[in-house]
């Protein structure tokens, strides 16, 4: 089960439509999917104490800890709830599983192909500046896999899967914000630092 996934993930981030074909579309693949982001939450967790959120190196990490798990609750919550809501709406709830599967897949790729830059910085072979640059292209491309995934599990006009992409960004961004502000995190753009 997990090699197909695998390579069906693999397929899908060069927008193949077989890769998300590729996927198990039951509904028992959808929730044993959810341990990925499970898994990386908790990776994410450990993550943090070493590379603090920028601007809040001084934050306690137990708080930074829970707000980064807070954070991927709400976020994967309200994605799974707007993905749910429009395939029923557009009554394409037989693809609504086999996108929980994608995503899920998808995002342990995108975790691994941030992996090295984790590593490069971490190494100090790269900047803070350099670290934060290659992550916001990977998640660029992230939401791009996002909206093609969206598109060819939910059979949707391309320009809606693009526009739901766009609001998964909106809904993870918002999340962050909201719940910085709650726990007294500063809150620090990248270009009042580089």
């Amino acid at each position: 089960m997990i090699r197909p996934h695998l390579k069906a993930a693999g397929e899908t981030l060069i927008f193949l439509r077989s890769g998300v074909d590729g996927f198990d579309g039951s509904p028992r693949a959808a929730w044993i999917s959810m341990l990925i982001p499970l898994l990386l939450t908790m990776v994410g967790v450990i993550l943090i104490n070493y590379i603090p959120p920028l601007g809040a190196k001084e934050t306690d990490s137990v708080t930074l800890a829970m707000v980064a798990v807070l954070n991927n609750l709400v976020s994967l919550g309200l994605f799974i709830a707007v993905m749910y809501g429009i395939a029923r709406l557009r009554d394409k709830m037989d693809g609504f599983p086999r996108l929980i599967t994608a995503s899920n897949w998808a995002g342990l790729i995108f975790a691994l192909l941030t992996l090295p830059v984790i590593v490069l910085h971490l190494g100090d072979a790269i900047s803070r500046q350099t670290y934060e640059d290659l992550s916001i292209w990977i998640l660029i491309y992230g939401y791009a896999v996002t909206g093609f995934i969206i598109w060819r599990c939910l059979r949707l006009p391309w320009e809606l899967a693009a526009a739901l992409a766009v609001f998964t960004l909106f809904i993870n961004e918002s999340s962050h914000d909201i719940l910085f502000r709650m726990f007294d995190i500063p809150l620090v753009d990248y270009f009042d630092i580089f």
